[in-house]
């Protein structure tokens, strides 16, 4: 047969012939066989069309007989140019993007880009245009991340300047995809809007309604803020400060409460301040009396020939003299105040051993809580040299309670020569420096004993002197 092509009148029917063609066997066209194989209106593959530089695509119906034989294909023939325009109608006005594309290879159906669909081969073939020759990178991106998840017909992505919507088409025979992209400046630009306005609104009521509470809260506060500085200010000893009462109400009870109170309290510290005064002055004169009389105990004990140190229970220093520092070769108090004086003047015995404490009479006389009287022992001085000393030691008791004791001491360096020279003087003739008849007298008893005997006398001449005693007498020999 041949193929006639009509225009098409307003009101939808056909109007005059427009182009006829040479003949053609339908049945060889694609739209014929795939109707004629799925029994069914079937859409046929895109193809560029026979006589228009345009894709089309086809829609064939079989048609039977009553008997249900196949008759024919009734096919309608579509071209999807303008298409592209009507994609642009939609998206322009919104400044978005929209293509429609093979769902299976990608290549475009449509467009609003002012992208060509295909290209004409010098041999009359077309080549179709891909998607990824496109340069909308959030609709490529769609379309790749579409064939990633094939689970939903419909897939949004959010890209980074554009939200993207793919929307799937099936139909027997043809498989497309509709992408459309949308800026993000488009879909959010009201929303950003009212935000801004909701934000102002807000911050003129926060505005507003701050200045209604200040003025407020001022007013409220203002007597709490005067009764708080006052308060203040009788802390730091201000004791003449009071409140100010504003108004008769809770506020002004608590202002006038506090000024009674801050009444009392004045006159309160007034008195004490009288008696502190009173007290103080009488404490001066006592402590003008204790440091007269500690002066004058002190110049009692420092005119004294003894040395006098005191010590607590423990046996450390309290007190001394000047004799006792000067005795024992020390410069001031503080080289003896707080030291054990046992461990630093009594520690070694006048042979060399070691003088323990626990024999130490002074400490003995602790326990017993008598006096004692030592002088035959020595004490040892700052230089590390030891004298003779005899000393007396007296414990000290405060109300029952043994605190202390009080030593007093002397050298006892010439008494102890004085009396071996009396003692030698004694036992010892004058002239001949031999022991004289009282030694004899004094030593007989104690050698007239029975581990003695026998025991032999020898009278001797020394010299002649018993010759001169017997003539001239004991006065002249």
């Amino acid at each position: 047969g041949r193929s006639m092509y009509y225009k098409v009148s307003e009101d939808m029917t056909k109007g005059d012939l427009a182009l006829q063609t040479g003949t053609f066997d339908p049945r060889t066209r694609p739209w014929y066989r795939e109707a004629i194989k799925n029994g069914k209106t079937t859409f046929s593959p895109l193809y560029k069309h026979f006589v228009m530089d345009d894709l089309t695509i086809s829609v064939g119906t079989p048609v039977h007989d009553r008997d249900g034989k196949i008759w024919g294909v009734l096919g309608t023939h579509i071209t999807l140019s303008r298409m592209d325009s009507f994609l642009n109608d939609i998206v322009k006005k919104n400044n978005a993007a929209a293509v429609i594309i093979d769902k299976n290879t990608g290549e475009l159906v449509a467009n609003s880009l002012g992208v060509r669909n295909f290209t004409v081969n010098e041999d009359g073939t077309i080549k179709r245009t891909l998607i990824g020759e496109l340069k909308n990178r959030s609709i490529m991106t769609a379309y790749g991340n579409y064939l990633n998840s094939q689970d939903s017909d419909i897939l949004t992505v959010n890209g980074q300047n554009s939200h993207v919507n793919v929307s799937g088409f099936d139909a027997t025979g043809v498989e497309m995809l509709l992408i459309t992209s949308v800026p993000d400046a488009l879909l959010t630009k009201d929303i950003y809007e009212t935000i801004r306005l909701t934000v102002i609104f807000s911050l003129l009521m926060l505005s507003v309604t701050a200045l209604f509470y200040l003025s407020h809260v001022a007013n409220m506060l203002k007597p709490l803020e005067s009764l708080n500085l006052s308060a203040e200010k009788f802390k730091e000893g201000d004791f003449s400060s009071r409140a100010h009462i504003h108004r008769e109400d809770e506020i002004g009870t608590l202002a006038s409460t506090f000024n009674m109170l801050a009444d009392d309290v004045s006159g309160l510290v007034r008195d004490l301040e009288k008696k502190v005064r009173e007290r103080t002055s009488d404490l001066e004169m006592t402590n003008i009396a204790l440091d007269d009389k500690r002066g004058q105990l002190k110049l009692i004990l420092d005119s004294t020939a003894e040395g006098i140190f005191g010590m607590d229970t423990e046996g450390i220093c309290t007190f001394c003299n000047e004799s006792a520092l000067r005795m024992l070769g020390y410069d001031s108090q503080e080289d003896l105040l707080g030291k054990n004086m046992h461990g630093l003047i009594h520690h070694t015995k006048k042979d060399g051993n070691t003088f323990p404490e626990k024999e130490c009479r002074i400490m003995q006389s602790f326990k017993k809580g008598k006096g004692v009287y030592v002088d035959d022992e020595v004490y040892w001085r700052k230089d590390g040299t030891s004298f003779d000393v005899r000393y007396s030691s007296f414990p000290q008791h405060r109300d029952g309670v043994l605190v202390g004791a009080v030593v007093t001491f002397m050298d006892n360096t010439e008494r102890k020569k004085s009396e071996e020279n009396i003692r030698y003087l004694t036992y010892h003739d004058p002239l001949t420096d031999i022991h004289n008849r009282l030694f004899f007298e004094k030593e007989v008893p104690l050698s007239d004993t029975e581990e003695n005997l026998p025991i032999s006398v020898i009278f001797g001449d020394v010299n002649g002197l018993k010759l001169t005693n017997d003539i001239f007498g004991h006065t002249a020999g």
